[in-house]
Formats: structure tokens, C-alpha cells, sequence
């Protein structure tokens, strides 16, 4: 106990008056660290968040920005995409129509792509995986200015390709490469591309599917160095 004299009077001070003062310090410390944890929850936290959408914001813009040179095309094909893909995932069950739709757009994409790049024999390949009945009338259109813009130089790609591998000896790499090209347009350059694909069926041993390119050639180009060599060539083939 702890005791003073104040005139006559013995002044006591009560022990709990300390403990009091102990647990009063406590609880004074346990507020302050209620409220200090609630200025970080409720202002700090959402203060960074903020910053950081913020931040996520100006990231999006930015990339915007630096599409937005073709992206009027490309975010119109995307959003095609992206609002297909949603159908097949609210269904939940394969749709084939769907997924088909959604190949054409991807393909009319990667050709539009490969069309700014300058890459002509990828961006001709992607044409050929689009099935126009699955395209809207702005994709349609985007479609034919692509197909019209490169389809000669996609022929030109092509046979410039076969023909450096039926040069080099690779028939087996010419031979598929050919047919294509042929399956586009029988007749390219007068006829060469379906007799390059005969001799290159021959050169590999099979003369047997030379032979309705051989023919074709001298059915249509009567009085030709290719129409007199393929005529030999059929004329092998009967002996």
C-alpha cells in the first residue's frame, strides 16, 4: 500500500488502483491495434487495389493503342470468336455447327494475319480452311478482298515452290504441292502445272497417275513441247 500524510488526514492508495491502470495500458494497446488494422483494412488495401486497377487500365489502353492500327479487323474477327466460344461454354454440349464457325473465323484471322506479313502461301492456306457459309456480310467481305488480293500470288507461291522441289530432285514434295495448285487452276501457265505434277508422278515411279495430266496436256495444248513429250509419255504407257 502506498500512504502519504495531507494535514491531519493519512492518505492510502488502494493497490488495485495499479492493476487497474495495467489493464487500462492493455486495453488501450488492443484498441490501437483494432484501429490501426481497420485504417489498413477499410484505406490502405483498397487504396493499393485501386492503384492497381488503375494501373491494369492504363496497361489495357496502352495495349490498345498499339493495335489499333489494324485492329479494326482484328477486334471485329476476335469478338466473333470470343462470342462463339461463350455459346459453346452457356450450352455446354459439343455443337459441331458451332465449332466450325468458330474454325472459320480463326482461320479468316490467321489469314489476315499472315496477309499483313507479307507471309502469301500461310495466308492462301488459311483461306482454304474457311467455309464462307459459316462467315457474317462484314466478314464475307473481308474474306473476298483477302482471297482476291492474293490469290494470284498465292498460285505463283505455289508453283514457284513445286517446281524448286521437282528441280531438286524431291518429287515426293513437289508432287502434293503441284496438285494443289492444279485443283486450283488446271490450266496455270498454259498447262505447266499439270504437266510438271505428270512428270513428277513419273520421275517417282507412277506413271499410271501421270497419265490424265499427260492426256490433259495434249487434249488442250495440241502443237506444244509439253503436248509432243506428254504424247510420248502416253504412248509408253499403252506399249
Amino acid at each position: 500500500l502506498i500512504s502519504y500524510q495531507s494535514g491531519n488526514e493519512k492518505i492510502i492508495m488502494p493497490k488495485r488502483f495499479r492493476e487497474s491502470s495495467m489493464w487500462a495500458n492493455i486495453l488501450y494497446i488492443i484498441i490501437g491495434l483494432v484501429v490501426g488494422v481497420a485504417v489498413t483494412c477499410f484505406l490502405v488495401v483498397p487504396g493499393i487495389k485501386s492503384q492497381s486497377k488503375i494501373d491494369a487500365k492504363k496497361q489495357l489502353l496502352s495495349a490498345n493503342d498499339t493495335i489499333s492500327t489494324n485492329g479494326q479487323t482484328i477486334s471485329g474477327l476476335n469478338d466473333q470468336i470470343d462470342k462463339l466460344k461463350k455459346e459453346l461454354e452457356d450450352e455446354k454440349k459439343k455443337n459441331d455447327g458451332v465449332s466450325d464457325q468458330i474454325s472459320t473465323y480463326e482461320a479468316l484471322l490467321n489469314a489476315y494475319v499472315y496477309y499483313t506479313t507479307n507471309d502469301v502461301i500461310k495466308a492462301g492456306e488459311a483461306l482454304e480452311n474457311i467455309n464462307t457459309s459459316y462467315l457474317s456480310d462484314s466478314a464475307k467481305q473481308t474474306y473476298d478482298t483477302l482471297n482476291g488480293s492474293i490469290a494470284d500470288s498465292y498460285k505463283e507461291a505455289l508453283y514457284s515452290q513445286a517446281y524448286s522441289s521437282y528441280s531438286s530432285g524431291d518429287y515426293q514434295s513437289a508432287i502434293p504441292t503441284f496438285q494443289k495448285l492444279v485443283g486450283m487452276d488446271e490450266a496455270y501457265r498454259d498447262g505447266s502445272a499439270a504437266y510438271y505434277l505428270a512428270q513428277s508422278f513419273r520421275k517417282s515411279g507412277d506413271l499410271a497417275s501421270a497419265k490424265p495430266y499427260y492426256q490433259y496436256v495434249v487434249d488442250n495444248y495440241a502443237g506444244t513441247e509439253k503436248a509432243r513429250t506428254s504424247k510420248n509419255y502416253l504412248a509408253q504407257e499403252q506399249q
